[in-house]
């Protein structure tokens, strides 16, 4: 009998153990560079910080492999993947907070708000977009209208959105909406008691003190890549590191803690115009935003950092022929390929010839070329370019490989190893002690 006891005692032990040690998590920041794989990733340390250094996140000391595919294909989208790490469950392509057969399901952030605990989504393109929506929504499709309106139904739910998207808040009346009613979204969350900002001024010199529910939606920025911000005169847009610099600074308010998701979501867009330097370029902007996000928290207790991606984009290979490829020539690309198609689309072959070579550095182009950059083909000048820098790319959409994981603080050991994308939000609920 007393052996059984002892046994009983012994695994009661180990229980209470366990719940000790992986209960302590008080605060996590999500950090996700859309559609950055390891490829871009080894390629953008290169270019960066040199091929013998590392990118902020690769210095975090815990390290993963995670599997992306989605309940219906081996490729997954941004929607299914951001359910997966939102519910910690697989859903189709295109579904938001929903399972395969429609039902809602539970978004991490829902417990964390039951926790007492305060919630935020940082993003460089639309707040209404898919990575931000599939931690909160619950949609069948990726209408952005519809998660707009699902914000504002959900406003319990989040008390920070900061990304762009206005076209998605204001009415049908103001120019570049692109509502079909009258509805004022940025007046309904003024009124349910949110500060609202619409400008990089506006979001720096806010009272911190003094808010603690915030919608930052600003113009351009999910349409302006970084490499052409300077171009563009188009400085006035917040850094996905000066938004989560203020996030953080809100969130920390809350004793009980927060959960804090942060988008890179333009490397992704990059990626699907094969377009190798505005991908680093976005890639850099995400790395400064970790580096940020370290330096704040570095001294706050019983936090976890966590920078992964959601999927691979683009199928990106570092050496298109014989055993090399030539990162050093990325850095006399001045503008994104988007902008070139725009700036270049019908023109003659002189202009193109003069232009291309002030905007690339290139000066060989084929008559073929010439032709297809005249045609003002984003995808095309992307793969231009990387043909002379020698990478290639084997897809225009998602590819289904693996996506690497990085992990700093509080029980970071608890994601090494190779998983599913749904044990990440397993994992977290179990360290936060989210019930």
């Amino acid at each position: 009998m007393k052996p059984r006891i002892y046994k009983i005692i012994s695994v009661l032990f180990l229980l209470l153990s366990f719940s000790f040690v992986f209960a302590v998590v008080r605060n996590v920041v999500f950090m996700i560079g859309d559609g950055m794989g390891l490829a871009l990733i080894d390629f953008s340390r290169i270019v960066l910080v040199g091929k013998d250094e590392k990118l902020s996140f690769e210095k975090f000391p815990v390290v993963g492999l995670v599997r992306t595919h989605s309940y219906n294909s081996l490729v997954t989208d941004s929607a299914a993947a951001a359910t997966a790490y939102s519910c910690g469950s697989k859903t189709n392509n295109r579904y938001l907070g929903l399972s395969p057969d429609g039902k809602k399901m539970t978004h991490i952030i829902e417990l964390v708000k039951k926790n007492g605990k305060s919630t935020g989504l940082v993003t460089t393109v639309s707040i209404t977009h898919a990575t931000p929506a599939g931690f909160v929504a619950s949609l069948s499709s990726r209408d952005e209208v519809l998660v707009a309106n699902q914000y504002v139904e959900l406003r319990d739910m989040v008390d920070i959105f900061l990304g762009g998207g206005i076209e998605y808040f204001i009415p049908s009346g103001q120019q570049g909406s692109k509502r079909k009613d009258d509805r004022n979204l940025l007046e309904e969350f003024r009124q349910f008691g949110f500060t609202v900002v619409t400008s990089k001024e506006e979001l720096l010199n806010l009272p911190i003190t003094k808010v603690n529910k915030l919608l930052g939606v600003f113009k351009y920025l999910d349409t302006t890549y970084f490499i052409d911000r300077e171009f563009l005169s188009r400085n006035d847009l917040p850094t996905l590191a000066e938004m989560s610099k203020v996030a953080i600074q809100i969130l920390l308010k809350n004793k009980n803690g927060f959960f804090l998701m942060i988008e890179g979501g333009k490397i992704d867009w990059a990626c699907h115009s094969n377009d190798i330097a505005t991908a680093v370029a976005e890639v850099a902007e995400f790395n400064d935003a970790v580096e940020t996000v370290v330096e704040i928290l570095k001294d706050v207790p019983d936090t976890l950092i966590i920078v992964t991606a959601d999927h691979e984009t683009g199928g990106l290979s570092l050496s298109s022929k014989e055993y090399r490829f030539f990162p050093e020539k990325v850095v006399h690309q001045k503008i994104s390929a988007a902008q070139i198609a725009k700036l270049l689309k019908g023109k003659n072959e002189t202009e193109i010839k003069n232009k291309f070579f002030e905007f690339t550095g290139i000066d060989d182009l084929t008559k073929e070329e010439i032709e297809e950059i005249a045609k003002g083909d984003v995808v095309e000048i992307g793969r231009i370019i990387s043909l002379r820098i020698e990478v290639g790319w084997s897809t225009k959409t998602h590819s289904g490989c693996s996506v690497p994981l990085y992990a700093i603080g509080k029980n970071a050991e608890v994601f090494s190893g190779v998983y599913d994308n749904t044990e990440v939000a397993k994992k977290i609920i179990q360290l936060m002690n989210l019930k």
